[in-house]
């Protein structure tokens, strides 16, 4: 997903898009700054949480034993120093295992698409987000290893909240950006991605595929020779839900963006697989705490 300097777009006039909005940041305990920082921490596994989100998200893992994480379709196993790379959009999660080891930690740290529009400004000719589709990257045993302390700097300001600890939030952002974009010129990526679940994997890419086309568990169990009772027990033990609430997931996931793309409400449900608006006006309330109108809104000032 291209950033709005990448595009060529400008941003929003006064009255139509505030990035320090906090109502733009939806369902997300997050304040009302362009960039966030926060460290968070899971001990038991829950159920997978699929979600997307309208603004960029980096994650640094501390200690990750046995998590593995969902963007889009790819499950990613992790390890200690990977950072992840979460653009606008992209649906994600983590999976955790049945049984923690260890606690699941990583810094996190979020910045809108107004936040690089306006570094692009002061650096011209700058790409400030060039990852592409490359969503994860080892740090570990590498001379990038240091990158931690630079999230560690970001929760550390945001904490303390000292004089000026927004620029320096900001400014230890920048480093990270220009230093993981060092990072993907060296690291060959390729290999990355995990393969011992193909099943899993492929569900996941018809779906995705597939989303504004009726979707049941028989279906889609007969397009991949299975049975039903085979690929929901694979479903459930690998994400934690069961494969009707990941599809719905998905739809409204989908159905988020194409609402910010400015397709009419009442055919959004009908794209992502919706027979009756009414179905979808209520998931994604149930999902999200607000209407698909209200969700438009916050996004175009208008709401």
């Amino acid at each position: 997903m291209k950033t709005l300097a990448e595009n060529g777009a400008q941003p929003a006039q006064a009255g139509q898009y505030n990035p320090y909005d906090a109502s733009l940041w939806l369902n997300e305990d997050l304040s009302p700054y362009s960039v966030q920082a926060c460290r968070k921490t899971d001990r038991t596994p829950a159920p997978i949480a699929l979600h997307s989100h309208g603004f960029y998200e980096l994650v640094y893992c501390r200690t990750c034993s046995g998590v593995k994480y969902l963007i889009g379709a790819a499950l990613y196993p992790l390890q200690a120093g990977d950072v992840l790379l979460i653009p606008p959009g992209v649906s994600h999660c983590a999976v955790l295992p049945e049984v923690m080891t260890a606690p699941f930690v990583r810094d996190v740290v979020r910045f809108t698409q107004h936040f690089l529009y306006e570094q692009a400004r002061l650096y011209p000719g700058r790409q400030l987000y060039p990852f592409g589709n490359t969503r994860l990257l080892h740090t570990a045993g590498e001379k990038w290893e240091n990158i931690g302390t630079l999230f560690q700097t970001g929760i550390t300001e945001s904490e303390a909240r000292l004089r000026d600890w927004e620029r320096v939030l900001q400014a230890s952002t920048i480093h990270i950006l220009c230093l993981l974009f060092r990072v993907l010129a060296e690291q060959d990526t390729s290999l990355l991605m995990e393969d011992t679940s193909p099943l899993l994997l492929q569900v996941m890419d018809y779906v995705e595929k597939n989303l504004a086309e009726k979707i049941t568990l028989e279906s889609t169990a007969k397009f991949f020779s299975t049975s039903k009772s085979t690929l929901s027990q694979t479903f459930r033990k690998k994400t934690g839900v069961s494969f009707y609430t990941y599809v719905i997931q998905r739809r409204l996931i989908a159905a988020k963006a194409l609402i910010l793309q400015g397709v009419p409400l009442e055919q959004v449900g009908k794209h992502v697989g919706f027979t009756e608006h009414s179905a979808f006006y209520r998931a994604f309330k149930q999902k999200y705490g607000i209407s698909p109108k209200e969700y438009r809104d916050s996004h175009n000032g208008t709401g």
